[in-house]
């Protein structure tokens, strides 16, 4: 019984870990998230609405992933499908 509660609260700090590690990777990373999200083939109008979407336009590392927590707390949108 131990065991399975020191695993129900540790499950909260590996999602924050992990997803801190995949976001600022992935902000702070060579490249452009919002063409990798749209395609090669994607007008700059996409691109530009992908960017405001996600606030790619802000500066700094790591802003999507306390847009998304923040997101995720108050309206609890837990995922969206970029397919």
């Amino acid at each position: 019984m131990k065991q399975l509660l020191n695993r129900l609260l540790l499950v909260p700090s590996y999602t924050l870990f992990s997803t801190a590690v995949l976001t600022f990777s992935c902000e702070c990373g060579p490249g452009d998230v919002a063409r990798v999200i749209a395609g090669s083939k994607a007008s700059p109008d996409v691109i530009t609405e992908i960017h405001a979407k996600f606030h790619l336009h802000e500066p700094g590392c790591g802003n999507g992933w306390a847009i998304y927590f923040g997101d995720l707390a108050r309206r609890a949108t837990w995922a969206e499908s970029y397919v």
